[in-house]
């Protein structure tokens, strides 16, 4: 028996893998008519692992991993 078969809402959408390298959360900053964002001396420390679920209310967010470098 395939996915298909047991007809249980598959999402059908193409996926597309994707690495977010950082959020806005405030979003008057993007309306800003000058934003630009200057990565000179930008040195990542840290970053984390992150999954995320889509719900009809949001994005639900659950940290993976944390990685120091």
């Amino acid at each position: 028996v395939s996915l298909i078969e047991l007809d249980i809402g598959i999402d059908r959408k193409k996926w597309y893998s994707h690495i977010t390298i950082g959020r806005v959360k405030d979003q008057q900053i993007l309306k800003l008519s000058n934003f630009k964002v200057d990565i000179k001396g930008f040195k990542v420390k840290s970053f984390e692992l992150m999954e995320s679920t889509l719900t009809p209310t949001g994005a639900v967010y659950k940290r993976i991993d944390s990685y120091k470098l």
